[in-house]
């Protein structure tokens, strides 16, 4: 079994997935609500509200980390996209392939060129690759490869939101 922190984290340079918190209830509360967002998810109702945020975090801290994770995303995912975009998980598998017994490292790949979805001007999905390996104990030694994962993401401008608001504002 996979050696787990009673907080786990996962992070990279350009992405930090943790366990939720009570002090993440209103941010959860607010995007979730949000239509569009929980129409990208299987289980996200509408219309969701506070006790729903606290709900799902009281779960997630009760959860058996080693049979079933719920992350929240902290900080932009892509250094390279910025403040402008809005950007959410859309789907996340995550694979153990044998048991890891002290620190990991992520190595991630994105399987599109970033900067040219980007440079398109509009909304994309971009899909990553990590790669988990637990750090080797001694000098001289290899890392050992302990699980994969596979990241989706939905990015949209948000001046597409601001376009929406204003079209939605018309009416």
């Amino acid at each position: 079994m996979c050696s787990i922190e009673v907080t786990p984290v996962v992070s990279t340079e350009r992405l930090v997935l943790r366990g939720p918190v009570v002090t993440d209830a209103v941010a959860i509360a607010a995007l979730a609500a949000d239509r569009n967002v929980a129409g990208m998810t299987s289980r996200i109702p509408h219309p969701y509200d506070l006790a729903d945020a606290e709900a799902f975090i009281g779960g997630a801290q009760r959860a058996d980390w080693s049979k079933e994770a719920q992350w929240v995303i902290e900080h932009h995912v892509f250094g390279v996209v910025g403040g402008d975009y809005t950007v959410v998980c859309k789907n996340l598998n995550y694979t153990f392939l044998r048991p890891c017994f002290g620190p990991a490292v992520y190595r991630m790949q994105p399987r599109e060129n970033i900067q040219q979805l980007i440079d398109a001007g509009g909304e994309f999905n971009i899909v990553l690759d990590l790669e988990i390996l637990q750090q080797a104990a001694r000098q001289g030694e290899r890392d050992k490869r302990v699980g994969k994962c596979e990241v989706t993401f939905h990015v949209t401008p948000k001046s597409h939101h601001k376009q929406k608001a204003a079209r939605l504002a018309q009416k």
